[in-house]
């Protein structure tokens, strides 16, 4: 049986006795997850459980200024082997200092203010395979030095290493019609994963204004996608690994140029006729991730006077030599004490555009986002979280709902309902139709 992505035993072991170690000086916790997933398409067995261990560590010492922190994740998934996985969401020593501040090991960083989509966010990887939403991030190696000023900070991030993105087997979800295959991945630096990506980030308030200003280089975190033929499969250049020039890759090696002569060979039976090519090249294309060169310049920028939010995420990219922008903005207006009850109702409008398409984030290229976001401010902190993209020629439509509330001191359940409506009929973005789904989850605290 193959080991599930992201078991290293060895690992495993290691980081289970820091934490076992750390448990009775410092603070061990963390939670069990039961997790079932429902997709509505009805040919196929499209149901899923899981369960979902993370474990956390927190202890500090020296007055309170040097920190250790971590969390391991591990989830065991009935119907997608690669869903079952490991990994070291962070485990870092943080060091605070007068005006400065030092973080070495593995971590999370989040950059980004708007609700639809956060274009900055640049440091961690998405851990795709957990959910398409890519809200979920694998934790990232680094070093991390903060300077504090009156005015704000500078984050400076060196990263030796760079964690590839999950992707699903063919039993999972996206089900895109043809195999991932994460194991045969493209960098464009010759140093592959282990390319020292740097990033910068300024940090700056004026009033009621937060203005960030970022800049990355490195290894891009979201792959291009490309059809290759299988390792393997019997075509030109799949001796040593997968063949990505379809053109050249079913050529038949047995064939000449000439396609007379070609017409010939195959009624003579001694090459395969078109549509039985056609069928093996089908049979045997796999999706292989490459991972380009990224520089990135990012603008984020928050207003807040009252009730009212305004917010703007913008980025300009050279990516595989191509330069292009994107943007999100919108406004958040918050209305306490809602039918002079306890709620606190949000409604939120945000407009996103994004010169580049690809397999992944095709869908919000051009998209009007409007939500809601419903806080009861009762004791068991239920939110209810209601939101629609919808394209502005209005064609692709993607409606969600998040819920999640505490019951008691130790349980929390949460609950997300998904649906794509009106999916065009383009190359690599009909199986968003198949991607409608509720997922519901139970976590017990300790």
């Amino acid at each position: 049986m193959r080991q599930p992505a992201g078991a290293n035993p060895l690992l495993w072991c290691v980081l289970l006795c820091v934490f076992a170690a750390k448990a009775s000086a410092g603070s061990l916790g963390g939670a069990l997850e039961l997790q079932a997933r429902s997709f509505f398409k009805q040919d196929r067995d499209r149901n899923s459980a899981s369960v979902a261990l993370k474990p956390t560590v927190f202890q500090n010492w020296n007055h309170r200024n040097t920190r250790l922190e971590g969390e391991l994740f591990y989830r065991l998934d009935s119907l997608d082997d690669r869903r079952s996985h490991g990994d070291v969401r962070s485990l870092y020593l943080q060091h605070l200092g007068r005006d400065w501040e030092a973080l070495v090991g593995v971590a999370q960083v989040r950059w980004g203010v708007t609700e639809s989509r956060t274009l900055v966010d640049v440091i961690n990887q998405a851990d795709f395979v957990e959910d398409i939403a890519a809200d979920a991030k694998l934790g990232q190696p680094m070093l991390a030095l903060t300077w504090l000023q009156p005015i704000g900070s500078f984050d400076v991030f060196v990263m030796p290493y760079q964690r590839a993105r999950t992707f699903p087997d063919a039993n999972g979800q996206p089900r895109i019609g043809f195999d991932f295959a994460p194991e045969e991945a493209r960098y464009a630096s010759s140093a592959g994963q282990r390319h020292v990506d740097v990033a910068g980030r300024l940090r700056m308030r004026f009033g009621p204004l937060d203005l960030n200003l970022s800049v990355f280089d490195g290894t891009a975190r979201d792959p291009d996608i490309l059809p290759c033929l299988r390792r393997g499969s019997g075509f030109p250049g799949t001796a040593d690994g997968p063949n990505c020039d379809l053109i050249k890759g079913t050529t038949l090696p047995e064939a000449p140029l000439a396609n007379r002569l070609l017409d010939l060979f195959q009624r003579l039976g001694l090459v395969d006729d078109d549509f039985a090519l056609f069928d093996r090249v089908l049979a045997n294309i796999v999706l292989v991730p490459e991972y380009a060169r990224l520089r990135q310049m990012g603008l984020e920028a928050q207003y807040i006077r009252g009730a009212l939010a305004l917010k703007l995420e913008a980025v300009a990219r050279e990516r595989g030599g191509r330069s292009t922008q994107a943007a999100v903005g919108g406004i958040e207006y918050a209305l306490a004490g809602f039918f002079n009850s306890g709620w606190e109702v949000t409604a939120l409008a945000e407009y996103l555009f994004d010169e580049r398409r690809t397999l992944i984030n095709s869908r919000s290229d051009n998209d009007l986002f409007l939500g809601t976001r419903i806080n009861l401010n009762d004791i068991p902190g239920t939110v209810v979280e209601a939101g629609f993209f919808m394209d502005r020629s209005g064609t692709d439509q993607l409606m969600q709902i998040e819920a999640s509330r505490r019951f008691g001191p130790h349980w929390r359940g949460a609950l997300t309902a998904r649906h794509f409506e009106r999916v065009p009929t383009e190359p690599f973005l009909d199986f968003l139709r198949d991607e409608s789904m509720v997922r519901l989850s139970l976590q017990r605290f300790f």
